[in-house]
């Protein structure tokens, strides 16, 4: 029963460990420097049918100059703050993809992925009401 306990207390301790980085470590991301809002996005929707459990996937890419696009800049441009480093991979409905960048939409969140001038590796997460970029869906 002690074992048991110390088990619990552990999995409470290394949870409570995460949580507080997870809240505490927030960074500024200069999306501005990191996308070419001289380029096309590169867009892919994915549409999950609930019956089956199968998805079916949509590609398109983002015009310079169109309506979707001016939103997406706009919205890169509001969002620099906040991020917070998270090693959990995710799927997500919408994915943007440009050159070493990956903005992933998932519930209530974003999550950029991007690999750096030093060729390492980085990932972000960020909280946001979803809705905000339901005009890609359009």
């Amino acid at each position: 029963m002690l074992k048991m306990n110390m088990e619990k207390i552990s999995k409470w301790i290394l949870g409570i460990i995460f949580i507080a980085c997870f809240l505490s470590c927030s960074s500024y991301i200069e999306l501005e420097e990191m996308f070419d809002f001289k380029s096309p996005f590169i867009i892919t929707l994915t549409n999950e049918n609930p019956l089956n459990s199968q998805a079916t996937f949509e590609i398109d890419t983002l015009k310079i100059g169109s309506e979707k696009y001016k939103k997406l800049i706009k919205f890169l441009k509001n969002n620099s703050e906040n991020w917070k480093k998270f090693p959990v991979s995710y799927i997500g409905d919408i994915s943007i993809r440009q050159g070493k960048m990956n903005l992933t939409r998932i519930k209530n969140g974003l999550v950029l992925n991007f690999t750096n001038e030093k060729n390492e590796s980085n990932q972000f997460i960020k909280t946001i009401n979803s809705s905000e970029l339901d005009f890609l869906k359009k």
